[in-house]
């Protein structure tokens, strides 16, 4: 009987396609549900709510109803994705484990990979606002979106990543010491 129902909506997506764009939409993103949530294949369910979205996409100024099923499958894959940096990036925390604590004892030793960012080498302890933005300068040198991983490393990035929480941790309580 699901078989049928595949067969159905298939043939609904032959019969509408250039036709009514929105019927073929339709069509996919109720057989990717189909195959998301009965079935349990999500490689077929991914391809076809790629197909609906896509199609979706093309009608841009109509709206497409269906979409929560996509949404959640991409929010999905989203998070997967997320996961697997993350699991990729602890080995790199492991390494760098005394790199962090000495960064809490001492800012000067990682200095950043871009030669045209400088930071000045003294500054007044009494001058808030000169310290402020002495902080928000470095968490733009050390951000990692700014860090080249194949140029510079994972490891680099990694490190970036957690001088720049460093930094905008400092930043913020000066902020409510304010």
């Amino acid at each position: 009987m699901i078989w049928d129902i595949v067969d159905w909506y298939r043939s609904a997506i032959l019969l509408t396609r250039d036709l009514d764009m929105e019927a073929e939409a339709i069509a996919y993103a109720r057989l990717g549900k189909l195959y998301d949530q009965v079935l349990k294949l999500k490689v077929q369910a991914k391809q076809y709510y790629t197909q609906a979205l896509s199609l979706a996409e093309s009608m841009h100024p109509r709206t497409f109803n269906d979409c929560a099923a996509v949404k959640k499958y991409q929010e999905e894959t989203v998070q997967h994705e997320q996961e697997k940096e993350e699991k990729d990036k602890e080995k790199y925390k492991e390494e760098l484990k005394e790199e962090f604590e000495e960064l809490k004892v001492r800012e000067r030793r990682f200095p950043p990979k871009n030669p045209e960012h400088t930071l000045p080498k003294e500054i007044d302890s009494t001058d808030k606002q000169a310290f402020k933005k002495l902080l928000q300068t470095s968490v733009v040198h050390y951000h990692p979106d700014r860090s080249d991983p194949e140029k510079n490393g994972m490891k680099w990035k990694v490190l970036s990543e957690q001088i720049t929480k460093y930094l905008t941790n400092r930043y913020e309580a000066i902020k409510l010491l304010e």
